[in-house]
């Protein structure tokens, strides 16, 4: 309070009081207006971010999906491009990735078709260059046996000049006729000729 004086002499104290009840009222009242605005708020964010989350998060669902499809076999199968902003460039990529897997697989499957054809040519082929040998063989087999029944029947020295091997045969009659042992006689052409009169080489 104040002290109220009187000629120097103090003969009271003065009380001045106001009721605080309407501020208080304001002060409520901010408040409530504070806390109103501010949940207001609160769920608008809580919208806009939901909003722009199924925005985000529909295409990239959209594209997982799509990998999943693939990974179950589904190869023609597409990511959808929604949007031009970098979820749409991600789904032009994945698609272009994958068109490019697709040529790179038939590209492979073209390969493969040409490589079994090779292999089935090649295998043709051997298999007549085997029986061509195995015909050879034969025939060789043959001649020799015939070389051999002719030596056997004869007393002279015959003998048989193969010019694809450049290799001799000849009969047991050489080693008598000539005086040469089976084991100093050498089956090839440079031995037989280093035998013959030079004058017959002819």
């Amino acid at each position: 309070g104040a002290p109220i004086l009187h000629a120097g002499a103090q003969i009271g104290t003065l009380y001045v009081g106001t009721s605080l009840e309407p501020l208080r009222a304001q002060v409520r009242e901010m408040r409530r207006a504070i806390w109103g605005f501010a949940t207001a708020m609160f769920l608008l964010g809580t919208a806009i971010t939901l909003g722009l989350g199924s925005l985000v998060t529909r295409p990239l669902a959209a594209i997982a999906e799509t990998a999943r499809g693939i990974v179950r076999g589904e190869r023609g199968r597409r990511a959808p491009v929604t949007s031009r902003d970098e979820v749409g460039e991600l789904a032009l990529a994945i698609n272009q990735m994958l068109d490019s897997l697709a040529q790179a697989r038939a590209n492979l499957e073209n390969l493969n078709r040409d490589l079994e054809s090779r292999v089935s040519e090649r295998t043709s082929a051997l298999e007549q260059e085997n029986a061509e040998r195995r015909r050879s063989e034969d025939e060789l087999g043959h001649a020799n046996e015939r070389f051999t029944l002719a030596a056997a029947a004869v007393e002279g020295a015959i003998y048989d000049w193969d010019i694809r091997t450049n290799r001799m045969k000849w009969s047991d009659g050489l080693c008598r006729v000539f005086g040469y042992s089976t084991a100093e006689t050498v089956g090839d052409l440079a031995w037989w000729k280093a035998r013959v009169e030079p004058a017959d080489l002819a």
